[in-house]
C-alpha cells in the first residue's frame, strides 16, 4: 500500500514506500567508532534547539499574523503535500481548471498507457494539471493519493483503482536505462490495477530520450481563460477589467493570475496595483542608485539576514558586517580611536526615511505589554526581502558577499542557539532560489557537521526551503542524503530538520528515515526519537488525524519486538507518549484522545508495550498520569479514560494486568498522583480488575 492511501477499514494507512536499509548491530557499533576526533557529546541537539524549528512551523500555521516579522511573503504550500488529495482540494481544482493541448496530450498518455510524466518550468500548474488529469481518468470515487518526491519507483507498490501522484520529482542519479525499466515495470502493474500515475519533473534530462513517449511537455493555461474563470460577478461588471486582461495576458504563472483574479474581487483598481509589481521595482530603484555605497549595500544585506532583530542587537551585527566589508572579509583590523570632532551618520534618523526600503518599527513580543515593545529592524513591505535577495544575488561578486559569507558563518557558531539563527537561515533559503550551488557548498555542507549551533541553523534553513515548492524537494534530498550516507554529526542535523517543517510535509519519508535513526543507536538516536516526537505535536496541533504517525509507530515497534530490537523502539514510543507541545506544554496525547477517538485504541496498544516494559514503565506510568490530568475530570475525560484503559488491558495477559493495577493504585493515589480527579483515576482502575477480563 502506498503513501496515505485508505484500507478497506476506512481508516487512513501509511505503510513505508521508502525503504531504508536494514538496521545491524554490528554496522551500528561501526558508525559509532568510526567517527574519531569528534566530539560525541556535542553531538546531540537538545529538544529545546529542536523547537526552534516550532516558530518556523507555527509561523508557517499563522502567516498573517507573523509576516510583518518574517519579512517575506509566503506563495507556497507548507502544508503536508504528501498522503491522499481531499475530496475538497481536487473538487476546488477541477471546478475552475483550465487546459491547454498539454492537458489533452496527458490525458490522452493516461489513457494508454496509465502513466505520464509532465516536463516543465515550476510554477506553471503541473501539479493542478496531475490532479485534474487523474480525475478525469479515474472511475468516480477513485482517490489520488501524492507520493514524496524521494518514492522509490522500483519499490512502489500500486492497488488498484487508483491515482498516484509524484510531483517535482528530482533526478534520482540512476541510470536512465534503469530508469526506463522501473518505470515499464510500473507501467505494467498499473495497467494490470486499473490505476495511473503523473510524475511532474522540471526536466526530464537525459532520462528524456528513453522516454519520449510517456512525456508532456508543459505548459501553463491561457492567462485570459484563467482569469475569466476565476473573476467574480463583480469583476465582470468593473469598467477597469479590460485592461487588467490586457495586462494578464503578458503573464505566466497560474498563481499569480489567480491572485490577480482575487484581488479583482474588490476591485479592478487593486488588481492593476498588484499588477504594477510596485515592491519589485522599488527595490529595483534603490540599486540603481548609482550613489549607493557598500555601507548601504551591506545594511540591506544585513536586514535580509536578520530582519526584526532588535535594535540593540541589529546594530551589534551590522557593525561587525561593515568592518568585515571594510576588510574584504578577512581578519578585522583592530579599530582606530574615533576623534571627538568626527560627525557621526545618523543611521536611524536614515533608517526612518520614507524612501527607504527598511525601517524601525516596535514589535511586541507575545504574551507581553505595551512597555515591553522592542525596536526593530525591517524591510517596509512583506516582500522586499524577496526581492532585495534576489538584486543582491544577480548584481554583486566578491567585495560582498565575502564578508557576507564571513559574517552568516560567525552568526551561525554562536551560542546561544537564538531566533537570528532562524532569521539567517531563513535569508539563506531566499537566497537558494538564485544560488543554490552556493548556498549548498559554503553554507549547509560545512555546518551539518558542524558546531551544534551550526547544525541547528542547517536544520532551519532545510525548514524554510519548504517555502518554495521547487525548494522543499532539494532540501528533503538532501537530508536523506546525509542520513544514508553522512557523518554522525550530518545525520544528527537531518533527524532535526526532518522533525520540523520539513517533516510536516514529507511525513511519511521523514518518519522512515527517522525510525530508521531511532533504531540504529548513536548520537544521532536521541534527535530521531525526538524529533518523531514532535512531528506527533505538529499533527496534534494542527487538528490532522495523528492515527497514520500512531500506527507508523505500531508498526514499527512490532517489527523490532520480532527481531529482538525492541528497546531503542520503546524509546521512541515513549517520547510520543510522552510528548509535550512546544507552545502550551500540554500533554499531546491528551488533544488525540479527546479531539480522535478512533485512535484511542492503537493508544492503548503503544501504552501496554510501555507498560509491559520494566525499563521503560515509571517514563510510561509518567506520561499516563500526565495525559490524564490534562484530559480533566468531566463525564467525557471519564469515559475517554475507561475507553483507553480496556485498549491496554486488551494487550496484557492477566498477570501482567494485575501487576499493572497495583501499580497504577499505588502511582495515581499517592501523593506523586495530584491533579487526577478521582472519577479519572476510578474509570482507569476499573479497566484493569481481573474481574473484568475476558
Amino acid at each position: 500500500m502506498s503513501e496515505g492511501d485508505t484500507g478497506d477499514d476506512g481508516r487512513v494507512d501509511e505503510p513505508v514506500v521508502e525503504q531504508s536499509p536494514q538496521s545491524n548491530p554490528a554496522n551500528d557499533l561501526q558508525v559509532v567508532q568510526g567517527e574519531t576526533g569528534e566530539d560525541q557529546d556535542d553531538d546531540l541537539l537538545p529538544v529545546e534547539e529542536l523547537r526552534g524549528s516550532q516558530v518556523i512551523n507555527n509561523f508557517y500555521g499563522r502567516v498573517d499574523a507573523d509576516n510583518a516579522r518574517f519579512g517575506v511573503s509566503i506563495s507556497a504550500s507548507t502544508r503536508r503535500s504528501t498522503g491522499p488529495v481531499s475530496t475538497d482540494e481536487i473538487n476546488a481544482i477541477v471546478e475552475r481548471y483550465v487546459g491547454s493541448e498539454c492537458f489533452d496530450n496527458l490525458i490522452e498518455l493516461l489513457r494508454t498507457n496509465h502513466i505520464a510524466l509532465a516536463v516543465g518550468t515550476d510554477g506553471t500548474g503541473k501539479r493542478t494539471g496531475a490532479i485534474a488529469g487523474l480525475h478525469s481518468v479515474l472511475p468516480p470515487g477513485g482517490r489520488i493519493t501524492a507520493l514524496a518526491p524521494s518514492t522509490s519507483l522500483g519499490e512502489l507498490t500500486i492497488k488498484p483503482g487508483k491515482g498516484y501522484l509524484i510531483a517535482d520529482r528530482l533526478d534520482s542519479g540512476t541510470a536512465s536505462v534503469q530508469q526506463r525499466f522501473e518505470i515499464e515495470r510500473v507501467r505494467d502493474e498499473l495497467k494490470r490495477n486499473g490505476s495511473y500515475l503523473v510524475i511532474t519533473l522540471n526536466s526530464a534530462g537525459s532520462l528524456r530520450r528513453h522516454v519520449r513517449d510517456l512525456v508532456v511537455e508543459w505548459q501553463p493555461p491561457d492567462p485570459q481563460l484563467l482569469l475569466d474563470r476565476y473573476l467574480d460577478d463583480a469583476a465582470l461588471d468593473d469598467p477597469d477589467l479590460e485592461l487588467v486582461r490586457k495586462r494578464v495576458a503578458d503573464l505566466v504563472f497560474p498563481r499569480t493570475i489567480v491572485a490577480i483574479a482575487k484581488a479583482a474581487t474588490g476591485s479592478c483598481q487593486a488588481a492593476l496595483r498588484a499588477l504594477d509589481g510596485s515592491s519589485k521595482d522599488n527595490v529595483r530603484e534603490w540599486f540603481d542608485d548609482e550613489s549607493r555605497t557598500l555601507a548601504d549595500v551591506l545594511s540591506a544585506a544585513a536586514v535580509v539576514f536578520a530582519h526584526g532583530v532588535p535594535l540593540r542587537k541589529f546594530e551589534v551585527l551590522l557593525q561587525r558586517l561593515l568592518d568585515l566589508g571594510t576588510s574584504g572579509g578577512g581578519e578585522v583590523p583592530a579599530q582606530q580611536p574615533r576623534p571627538l570632532g568626527e560627525k557621526l551618520v545618523q543611521r536611524r534618523v536614515s533608517w526612518a526615511n520614507v524612501e527607504g526600503l527598511f525601517t524601525v518599527t516596535r514589535d511586541l513580543a507575545a504574551g507581553s505589554d505595551e512597555s515591553d515593545r522592542e525596536r526593530t529592524v525591517v524591510f517596509r513591505s512583506d516582500d522586499y526581502r524577496e526581492h532585495v535577495i534576489a538584486e543582491l544575488s544577480e548584481r554583486y561578486g566578491l567585495e560582498l558577499w565575502a564578508p557576507v559569507r564571513t559574517w552568516a558563518r560567525e552568526i551561525a557558531a554562536s551560542t546561544p542557539v537564538s531566533e537570528v539563527q532562524v532569521q539567517v537561515a531563513l535569508g539563506l533559503a531566499l537566497l537558494c532560489r538564485d544560488s543554490w550551488g552556493e548556498v549548498e557548498e559554503s553554507f549547509l555542507t560545512p555546518w551539518s557537521n558542524g558546531t551544534r549551533p551550526e547544525r541547528a541553523t542547517a536544520a532551519y534553513l532545510l525548514s524554510w526551503m519548504c517555502i518554495d515548492d521547487s525548494l522543499a524537494p532539494i532540501a528533503l534530498d538532501l537530508a536523506l542524503k546525509w542520513v544514508r550516507n553522512g557523518r554522525t554529526r550530518q545525520k544528527t542535523t537531518a533527524a532535526a530538520a526532518l522533525g520540523s517543517t520539513l517533516g510536516i510535509r514529507y511525513q511519511l519519508s521523514a518518519l522512515t528515515w527517522l525510525w530508521h535513526l531511532a533504531a540504529r543507536g548513536g548520537v544521532q538516536t536521541k534527535v530521531a526519537r525526538q524529533s518523531i516526537a514532535l512531528l506527533f505535536c505538529a499533527n496534534t496541533a494542527e487538528g490532522e488525524d495523528a492515527g497514520g504517525l500512531l500506527r507508523f509507530v505500531q508498526r514499527g515497534l512490532d517489527t523490532a519486538i520480532d527481531g529482538g530490537r525492541d528497546l531503542p523502539a520503546l524509546d521512541a514510543v515513549i517520547n510520543v507518549l510522552a510528548a509535550r507541545q512546544p507552545d502550551s506544554g500540554e500533554a499531546a496525547m491528551a488533544a488525540v484522545l479527546r479531539n480522535q477517538p478512533q485512535n484511542v485504541e492503537v493508544a492503548g496498544e503503544l501504552w501496554a508495550e510501555a507498560l509491559r516494559s520494566g525499563l521503560h514503565r515509571g517514563k510510561a506510568i509518567d506520561a499516563l498520569r500526565n495525559t490524564l490530568v490534562a484530559l480533566g475530570g468531566d463525564e467525557r475525560a471519564r469515559q475517554i479514560t475507561g475507553r483507553l484503559g480496556d485498549a491496554v488491558r486488551a494487550s496484557l495477559s492477566d498477570g501482567e494486568i494485575d501487576l499493572l493495577h497495583r501499580s497504577l493504585e499505588y502511582e495515581f493515589t499517592s501523593a506523586d498522583g495530584a491533579g487526577l480527579t478521582e472519577q479519572v483515576t476510578s474509570a482507569l482502575l476499573a479497566a484493569f480488575l481481573i474481574t473484568n477480563v475476558r
